[in-house]
């Protein structure tokens, strides 16, 4: 059953999750990040990135924050404030990498470190906070499951 449209992107919606139990973040193609109030199918809030296409959106486990990846290999971390208005982004980094990212993942309850995939074959992971690349390893036919065999070891 079909709960509610949420009109709003002009291209292909790249990722979505629910911030809570009423309250939905998208993004885009388009370079448009909002934030929807399902049951009202209305925009809350919207952002629009100025670095190009998004490609990658990561929803932060604790939902007070995401991360998005550019076709430019620009990775931008945003945390979400509410208002009485809506909600406001606020940009707290913005890392380049010379590769299209392909892949971005985090481990679970750990809103800092983020596991960012190039086309390259290269996986790096990165601190969200100090954009410092803690380990890179290089030359992975599938980088993303390599890299997590490698951590637990």
């Amino acid at each position: 059953m079909l709960l509610a449209v949420l009109k709003g992107h002009t291209d292909t919606v790249i990722g979505s999750g629910f911030i809570n139990d009423r309250t939905v973040i998208s993004a885009s193609k388009d370079g448009v990040i909002n934030v929807w109030d399902w049951k009202l199918s209305t925009p809350l809030a919207s952002c629009k990135t100025q670095s190009g296409s998004i490609t990658n959106f990561m929803l932060l486990s604790n939902r007070d924050g995401f991360v998005v990846a550019m076709n430019s290999g620009s990775i931008m971390s945003y945390s979400l404030n509410k208002t009485t208005d809506g909600y406001e982004f606020i940009k707290n980094g913005d890392l380049k990498e010379e590769s299209p990212v392909i892949g971005l993942n985090s481990f679970r309850g750990n809103n800092d470190l983020i596991i960012v995939t190039l086309l390259t074959g290269e996986v790096k992971l990165i601190s969200r906070r100090s954009g410092q690349n803690l380990n890179t390893i290089q030359g992975c036919k599938n980088p993303y499951n390599f890299f997590i065999v490698t951590c637990i070891k």
